[in-house]
């Protein structure tokens, strides 16, 4: 097992539980004005929405991405091999530095290649990010 804290991204953080090949944890702060890039990878995920609310861009059956809100307490499937992106709505906390974030539990299944699995990305993470 490898325990990580990532701060690097304009979009957020996130603490990491690298179990084995096949599961990763994570628990993911999205900061205010802030998503992820729109991603795919051969791993499916379960997102559990754990405080505020987030705007998850999710490609369906017919190859179009559609954007559904989620709030605390909800969960969202994500299949493997899917166009995906987690952006903020709304948030009930503030972080050490004074950001407003939501907070999503992730949990990462299949072959992840021992944390090396490969992300394609269709668009760039945009942020908010004080520095």
């Amino acid at each position: 097992m490898k325990v990580t804290f990532d701060k690097s991204h304009i979009w957020g953080e996130f603490h990491e539980l690298y179990v084995n090949n096949e599961f990763i944890a994570r628990t993911i702060r999205i900061y205010e004005g802030s998503a992820s890039s729109i991603h795919k990878h051969s791993t499916q995920e379960v997102l559990l929405i754990e405080s505020g609310s987030v705007i998850e861009w999710l490609e369906d059956d017919e190859g179009k991405i559609q954007k559904k809100i989620f709030k605390k307490g909800d969960i969202v499937k994500v299949p493997e091999n899917r166009w995906h992106r987690l952006e903020f709505h709304s948030s009930e906390f503030k972080n050490s530095e004074e950001i407003k974030f939501a907070q999503v539990l992730e949990l990462m299944f299949g072959d992840n290649k021992g944390g090396n699995y490969k992300i394609t990305r269709l668009e760039e993470a945009f942020g908010n990010k004080k520095k």
